[in-house]
């Protein structure tokens, strides 16, 4: 769903019926019934591309059509690094970034909620800077979500020299306003 609001903001910023959004996942899903990742420490980062149709519909049919489109992703992306960077004479290797990056980090309080003789804290405000104001950014936006404390909450990142401010807060505005509509609908109102 929440892609689903974002396929669906990206596409009325741009006026285009196909978006391409670069997906971050974390490489935690069940791939082999023999493999517990269960006590591994850190994630397994997976970059990969989702084109997703958007076509002015319902919300129920178009999550429905968004969800189609994502599980036709084979393996949830998983082996879109692998034929990149690993298959010698790759064509994807001259694929250029996405221009935007989704990354929903799922619920964080989960990891805050940990008792206080655990070794495992979980941060809620950042710690420092993320990256050096020079560097050069991956994407042109990267939009990052996750429930903290019991609320929905996304920070989107991007590049003063590309982007002004007021036009990144109207387009979050509304993705906002994309997901009150959703829950909305959801909630048969």
């Amino acid at each position: 769903m929440l892609f689903a609001a974002l396929a669906h903001t990206l596409s009325r910023w741009t006026g285009q019926g196909r978006v391409v959004v670069d997906v971050e996942g974390h490489g935690r899903e069940d791939l082999f019934d023999d493999v517990d990742l269960s006590r591994t420490v850190g994630w397994f980062t997976t970059l990969y591309p989702v084109a997703v149709e958007v076509i002015e519909q319902d919300w129920g049919k178009f999550v429905r059509s968004v969800r189609r489109q994502l599980r036709a992703v084979p393996g949830n992306g998983l082996g879109y690094g692998a034929l990149r960077w690993l298959a010698p004479d790759s064509p994807l290797r001259e694929r250029r970034g996405g221009q935007v990056v989704f990354n929903y980090h799922g619920r964080t309080d989960e990891v805050a909620a940990v008792g206080d003789d655990s070794l495992i804290r979980g941060v809620r405000e950042a710690i420092g800077q993320e990256q050096h104001p020079d560097e050069r950014l991956a994407h042109l936006l990267e939009v990052v979500g996750a429930v903290s404390g019991g609320r929905l909450e996304f920070t989107w990142y991007y590049s003063e020299n590309v982007h002004d401010r007021t036009t990144v807060e109207r387009v979050a505005e509304w993705f906002g306003a994309a997901l009150r509509s959703l829950v909305s609908y959801l909630a048969g109102e």
